[in-house]
Formats: structure tokens, C-alpha cells, sequence
């Protein structure tokens, strides 16, 4: 991932806004700030020589006091360059800096030898796809089947921006689901969803690739970028589409809780408590039982009654049954069901 706030990529992206404003909006620079004409107003319509769009140099912000726009650099930069140029120009930093924004070795065998850290890294904004493309793996837009199974699970079309089809040599079609922090894509998860026997595994539902470009890259944690801070839980479900569709839902990608994973989460919301919703089935619970003895803090979303009546065994399988998108999504509901580690370890040890 890219630090917005290093001055490696201040200094970088100060140089990019100067050589990419338009020369109609008459700019200057001094060892402070960049003075030009707002291009995203048009500043003045009375006077075509004022200037009131500053880039600050020292801090990689922007400010328009004609219109009081505010931008980030980044947001800045891809406001002023087309697509394909803003494309180029943060891919040409990642290659030019790609020691400073790639971290990662495995020094233990472990992904949990990351807890012990005193910081967290956000590893890889390469894709992590990248040797099935050159294996001859192709993505498209979303194909007619990919929606139509997607249709199925009820997955909202807002929130599929996030997924392609993507096709290995022989023809066969998966799903890629982008893991996305920063609008920097750190982790792709593959989509069996035509169920094919993986290198005779069986129909496996998901396969996580590995960056070869990296030693190790640990699993984040999928939508953890539209948390509402407001809201004083993070979710944290099996599977990217239960997490889509509960407040504050994010996804671990399976039924363990590493403890990179928990110091991302509580590294980017230390005000906010972690709660677990795995599958009610014997797997999950089982899984949740080893996270409440493991970790006595954390706090569980007791959904395990409604799943039963519905006689399903996830969120995203209630939402398919009862087609009731909203009960998940309603903070009063969910303030009423968060449990304690300790009451629910009683209630699971009674249903098993």
C-alpha cells in the first residue's frame, strides 16, 4: 500500500500536479505551494487571471478558496489526469519505490508471528493475480453467468465494482474479488463459483492466490474501507458475501481470525470492538468456540436463534431465504445481539 502521508510520495505526486495541470489555468510555484487557476470550477468567471487553487507543497493537499473544494494529492491527481495517465503515474511510483511499499517476509512460518509487531503493514499493492495472467488467465466484465450467479446470492449491484470474471487457459470462468484499501487493490480472492475439482481437491469454493513477487503476503481482511466509524462494531463473517450484507460487515475469507488480521482491524478502528458472525454450522461453531477460548475478549453476534428459524446456516443464505436484506443492516438489532465471549461459549456448548 501506498502511505499518502510519506514524503516520498509527496515530493512524487507534487511533481505530477505540476507537470499535469493545464496550462490554461495560468500556474505558478515557489517553494511552498502551486497558485493556478481551480480546474475543477473553473475559478473566476469574472476575472481570467485570478488564481485560487493551491497545491501545498509541504503537505500534498490541495485547497480551492473560490469553490472550498478539498482534496488529498491522490484524489487531486486523479481529479486533473485522465485514467490512463493517472494509471501510468501510480504505477510508475509503485515500480520506482516498490522496496518502500512491498513488505513482507515469512520469519517464522506463521502468519501469526505478525501480532507480535509493534505496527501493522498493509502488504502488496501489485496484484496478487498477477502469475495467473501470465499463465494466460484473462479477466472480463462480469459475463452473463458470473451475474446470474451473483443474482442468485442476492449481491447487490453497487457493490460488484469490486468482482470480474476472470478465465484460466483452458476456458474455465471464475470470479476474482478485489480486496481494496485506499483505492489501492492489496489482495485478490478467486470465486470457484462453477464448483470445478481444483488440482483434485474437490469443488473448493474459494482459492486464494500468492503474489510470487513477495515472500509472504498474510490475508487482510475484505471491505474493511466502508466501515462507518459511527457505528461501534466491526463484523467479521467467513465469507465476502455475508459481510455484504451486515453493518459494519467485513470478511476474513474463512473461519480463523489470524492476529494480523485483528491488528489490522483494530490498527485502522482502535475505537471499535471486534465481532465475530461465523457460519452456523458445526465448522463455524466449532471455530468460534477456539476464538473464545483463544480470546476472551472479543465479542460474538449472536445470530445463531434467527439462522435456526430460517433454517440456514449463514448470513448471506438468510438473506437468500427470506429475502430480507435489511435485518442485518439495522444497527439497533445488531447493538441487541452482540454477545459476550463468555455467554455465548455457554450457549454453544448447550446447542452442540
Amino acid at each position: 500500500m501506498i502511505d499518502w502521508n510519506d514524503r516520498t510520495w509527496i515530493n512524487y505526486i507534487d511533481e505530477k500536479v505540476w507537470q499535469n495541470l493545464p496550462d490554461s489555468t495560468l500556474k505558478t510555484r515557489n517553494n511552498s505551494e502551486i497558485n493556478f487557476r481551480c480546474p475543477i470550477c473553473g475559478d473566476s468567471r469574472k476575472n481570467k487571471s485570478k488564481k485560487r487553487g493551491y497545491f501545498y507543497r509541504r503537505t500534498g493537499t490541495f485547497y480551492c478558496f473560490n469553490c472550498g473544494t478539498s482534496m488529498a494529492g491522490y484524489a487531486f491527481l486523479k481529479a486533473i489526469c485522465p485514467s490512463d495517465v493517472f494509471d501510468r503515474i501510480i504505477q510508475d511510483y509503485k515500480v520506482l519505490n516498490f522496496n518502500n511499499i512491498v513488505r513482507g517476509s515469512k520469519p517464522d512460518g506463521s502468519e501469526s508471528s505478525f501480532g507480535n509487531r509493534g505496527g501493522i503493514e498493509i502488504l502488496s499493492p501489485s496484484p496478487s493475480y498477477r502469475y495467473l495472467l501470465e499463465a494466460g488467465w484473462k479477466t472480463k466484465p462480469l459475463s452473463d453467468s458470473a451475474k446470474s450467479y451473483l443474482d442468485s446470492r442476492k449481491v447487490p449491484l453497487d457493490r460488484r465494482d469490486m468482482m470480474l470474471s476472470i478465465y484460466d487457459s483452458s476456458g474455465r470462468e471464475f470470479i476474482v474479488i478485489m480486496y481494496v484499501w485506499d483505492d489501492t487493490v492489496i489482495y485478490h480472492q478467486l470465486a470457484n463459483f462453477n464448483r470445478y475439482d481444483i488440482n483434485g481437491q474437490g469443488p473448493v469454493k474459494y482459492i486464494f492466490p500468492k503474489d510470487e513477487n513477495i515472500n509472504f503476503q498474510p490475508k487482510p481482511v475484505f471491505n474493511l474501507s466502508n466501515v462507518d466509524v459511527s457505528f461501534p462494531y466491526v463484523i467479521c463473517t467467513e465469507g465476502v458475501f455475508d459481510s455484504l450484507f451486515v453493518k459494519n460487515g467485513v470478511a476474513l475469507g474463512g473461519r480463523n481470525l489470524t492476529e494480523y488480521q485483528m491488528k489490522m482491524v483494530s490498527t485502522f478502528y482502535p475505537r471499535h470492538r471486534i465481532v465475530l458472525a461465523f457460519d452456523n454450522d458445526y465448522a463455524g461453531m466449532q471455530s468460534s468456540l477456539r476464538h473464545m477460548e483463544k480470546y476472551p475478549d472479543l465479542m460474538y453476534l449472536d445470530m445463531y436463534d434467527l439462522l435456526n428459524a430460517a433454517h440456514v446456516k449463514d448470513l448471506n443464505d438468510f438473506v437468500r431465504t427470506t429475502n430480507r436484506t435489511d435485518v442485518f443492516m439495522d444497527g439497533g438489532i445488531i447493538q441487541r445481539m452482540v454477545s459476550s465471549s463468555f455467554k455465548m461459549q455457554m450457549k454453544l456448548k448447550l446447542n452442540r
